[in-house]
């Protein structure tokens, strides 16, 4: 596995952090960051399958700046591909209003602009069914490729107003290569744009974060999506999506949450069918010492049975219960234990599972 990594590193790493970074190597003070998140994982499953794995990412995160121009760029190479997550170009206006040109994460929710593809970062080892990236089942987008404005409000008690507003492009749902079940939703490729028919995604996120010590957030959040499908008799899905986030830390507790409304309409080329659902999510997280940290989460949805976008998506799990503990090994490398029961989907809807994860996360330098 290890031999595998490193032979693709020479080779495609370096023509796509190339790309992220080459505009502003002029300089050596231009590149603020170029930080490597490796993680090794190992997971065991007691569904249909009996499956168990064990498997490495290295997640590479690079931002530079000249003047006023932004550069952000994120590359994950797995066992078996290598992927540019993001590749951002921006213009600071002024210290308050920012705006890219690329492809981001979409603002959707707590989760996906709070925690990037480094594991090392999140509490737990996994992601809240909700806001689970695309290619691992996701419900809703997690990158656009587009426009992006993010500005920022200071207010007179030294919080702020921020807000955000992206428009771009949607996924396309179809089923991985080499599969023909098992539908997921693409977004569009940086270096391959024009590999599949990706449509128009618009989002925009509001936050409060309060002043002081505790970086507290309260949020809402609105999309509407427009996917089209491949492989399928749908031929079109219409999504429309608003919510709510939270997140409260105090002493040793920290407490995150994100509920999300959908309203759906899919075509057929004979019918039309539409149908709403809501799901929601929330975790504790407890500093039991310096580098021990117990964390839970509960996760559930509502309205989803008989949903017609939920009869396509079917490695989401309708209901969760998270549990486990965090230890930081030093100051860059922890090791985690979770263990979850999660309710199926598909042709086993209704079952439910228990999947134990082991992890060992790090950011260098």
């Amino acid at each position: 596995m290890a031999a595998y990594i490193y032979k693709f590193f020479p080779i495609k790493l370096h023509i796509l952090l190339s790309a992220c970074l080459c505009q502003f190597s002029v300089s050596a003070q231009a590149v603020e960051d170029l930080l490597v998140f490796p993680e090794v994982r190992a997971v065991s499953a007691n569904d249909v399958a009996s499956s168990s794995d064990i498997f490495a990412i290295i997640d590479f995160f690079g931002s530079a700046s000249y003047g006023q121009f932004r550069l952000l760029g994120e590359v994950v190479l797995t066992e078996d591909d290598v992927e540019a997550e993001r590749l951002q170009l921006g213009y600071e206006f002024s210290g308050a209003a920012t705006g890219w040109l690329g492809r981001f994460h979409n603002p959707l929710g707590f989760w996906n602009t709070q925690f990037h593809h480094g594991t090392y970062l999140q509490t737990s080892i996994s992601r809240p069914e909700i806001a689970k990236l695309e290619h691992n089942g996701g419900l809703f987008p997690s990158h656009i490729t587009g426009v992006l404005l993010e500005t920022t409000q200071n207010l007179n008690d030294g919080a702020s107003l921020d807000f955000s507003f992206a428009a771009g492009t949607s996924p396309e749902l179809r089923a991985n290569t080499g599969q023909t079940v098992d539908l997921v939703l693409h977004p569009m490729e940086v270096f391959n744009p024009k590999k599949g028919d990706h449509r128009l995604n618009l989002t925009a996120q509001a936050a409060y974060r309060s002043g002081g010590t505790y970086n507290n957030q309260l949020g809402t959040f609105i999309s509407n999506v427009e996917i089209s499908v491949a492989g399928n008799s749908v031929k079109k899905i219409d999504l429309s999506i608003a919510g709510l986030f939270a997140y409260w830390e105090k002493q040793n507790f920290n407490a995150y949450s994100a509920l999300f409304f959908a309203k759906d309409r899919v075509e057929t080329g004979l019918s039309t069918r539409t149908g709403s659902f809501s799901s929601g999510y929330v975790q504790l997280d407890y500093l039991l010492q310096d580098s021990w940290v117990l964390f839970a989460r509960v996760e559930d949805t509502f309205g989803d049975a008989g949903d017609p976008y939920f009869e396509l998506m079917t490695q989401f799990s309708p209901e969760t219960q998270v549990a486990g503990i965090r230890w930081d090994i030093t100051y860059t490398q922890s090791l985690k234990f979770e263990i979850s029961s999660r309710e199926s989907t598909g042709i086993n809807a209704g079952e439910s599972y228990t999947s134990t994860l082991l992890n060992w996360s790090a950011v260098f330098p």
